[in-house]
């Protein structure tokens, strides 16, 4: 990662391939979530468990200046073995409970790259746990958004050999727009928003409909 990278380059290229990370575990569906992956250990869901555990920690070394101390003995391992451990402790979470995770270890990794400021964002010195030779901006995208390029093309792989997930309905929406208007809308829901209750995927098509200029009448 180039070391003259700015903040706001950093933050736009997190949440652009976060959207992307979150429309790829869409388009898998719950339905599959947990279905293993042929010739790996693990399903899409322990991948999620596992982005997760790693933006959660790095937002802990950006926060506090090194991981919390009661599993801090866990980056000294080699990567196989912590990798191991982590897949072991969290492969029986049930599927909420790793979304839920997974959308707070984000939350708290953009908070704590928002809160750097230019002085520390190029000083590993600053972070006692972080390689010299690194800069923390590495340490992000080694831990956000390089990791979820590095496990999409296993997921997209697996994903060109099954057969297209069901569309999922959004509740039948007003019949005020065109067709094609609700076809599209019914389509980004579903790639967007596959994890949604029906009330919220409606709630969602509604607000895009507005956003069209097709308010409720």
């Amino acid at each position: 990662m180039d070391a003259k990278l700015t903040k706001a380059q950093v933050l736009a290229t997190l949440q652009t391939e976060r959207r992307a990370w979150d429309a790829l575990l869409a388009e898998v569906g719950d339905a599959r979530m947990s279905t293993p992956l042929p010739g790996r250990q693990g399903s899409p869901k322990d991948i999620l468990a596992h982005v997760a555990w790693y933006e959660h920690e790095t937002a802990a070394v950006l926060q506090a200046g090194s991981p919390p101390a009661e599993r801090a003995w866990l980056w000294e391992m080699p990567e196989y073995q912590r990798n191991l451990i982590l897949y072991r402790e969290q492969s029986l979470r049930p599927l909420a409970e790793v979304r839920v995770a997974a959308e707070a270890a984000f939350s708290q990794l953009l908070a704590a790259v928002q809160a750097l400021d230019a002085e520390t964002a190029h000083d590993p010195a600053r972070f006692p746990t972080m390689p010299a030779t690194w800069t923390p901006w590495q340490f992000i995208a080694a831990h956000s958004y390089e990791h979820y390029r590095a496990h999409t093309p296993a997921l997209r792989a697996w994903l060109d050999t099954l057969p297209a997930a069901p569309l999922l309905p959004v509740v039948a929406l007003p019949d005020y727009a065109p067709a094609s208007v609700l076809q599209s809308i019914a389509e980004t829901v579903r790639v967007q928003h596959g994890g949604a209750t029906a009330a919220e995927r409606f709630a969602i098509a509604q607000g895009l409909l507005v956003d069209l200029g097709y308010p409720p009448r």
